[in-house]
């Protein structure tokens, strides 16, 4: 609980509080005052302790599953090339003349790099980027060649109360076992704090802490390396 969120609690809390004085004050001649003060009071409490155990709850269930975030590789592999199977991009056929793909491609050292276009569809065509000779060139083909896919898994899946998932994995597609993943857990704020936090930007965190620990290698390249020569 942040400190802002702290003072709005204890602001309602204290008008609450002084409302039900207010009540208790005007019947005070009446036998059944407590018949509207005792609820009023109890409302209150309950409201006071609400953001906190909301807090509390969140924080549990995010500090729980971070134990298992980040990259985790079972198996390594080498092989000419892999399906990078998150997202899409456009199928441009013929010989990549782009000096900044050309340098990005040649940078992998990989033979061949296949990729889905045409929208996120399963059955979309698939890009295959291979070098011939000297130069890169892009054909479509109906299903991916590689064996080694990287994909998500888990994309933005609630798995707690304000708490979600982003997984990706490399799977071997002959025999479906899962050689490495990178799972990331995000939170937002609990009610009060993302009323007033989310006003002025994102309450978002992750684990792992994003940008934090300086540049680590991606989880396709921990999993899967080009021959080498």
């Amino acid at each position: 609980m942040s400190g802002i969120g702290t003072f709005v609690v204890v602001f309602y809390t204290s008008l609450g509080v002084g409302l039900a004085l207010i009540l208790l004050y005007l019947l005070r001649r009446t036998r059944w005052r407590w018949l509207l003060v005792v609820p009023t009071l109890v409302a209150v409490a309950l409201l006071a302790a609400a953001p906190w155990v909301e807090e509390a709850r969140i924080a549990s269930q995010f500090n729980d599953l971070c134990k298992n975030a980040g990259i985790h590789v079972t198996r390594k592999v080498v092989a000419d090339g892999y399906l990078d199977d998150i997202g899409w991009r456009p199928i441009t056929v013929g010989v990549v003349t782009s000096a900044d793909a050309i340098k990005e491609l040649d940078r992998t050292r990989f033979r061949y790099i296949e990729y889905r276009g045409y929208g996120n569809d399963p059955k979309a065509p698939i890009g295959h980027v291979e070098k011939l000779g000297d130069a890169w060139q892009v054909s479509i083909i109906a299903a991916p060649t590689a064996r080694f896919h990287l994909r998500e898994s888990q994309a933005h899946k609630l798995v707690g109360h304000r708490v979600s998932v982003l997984e990706r994995v490399v799977v071997d597609s002959e025999t479906n076992e899962i050689l490495g993943r990178d799972t990331v857990y995000k939170r937002r704020a609990n009610t009060i704090d993302e009323m007033w936090a989310g006003a002025f930007g994102s309450t978002l965190s992750t684990c792992p802490e994003l940008g934090k620990g300086g540049p680590r290698p991606a989880l396709l390249e921990q999993v899967i390396s080009p021959p080498s020569g």
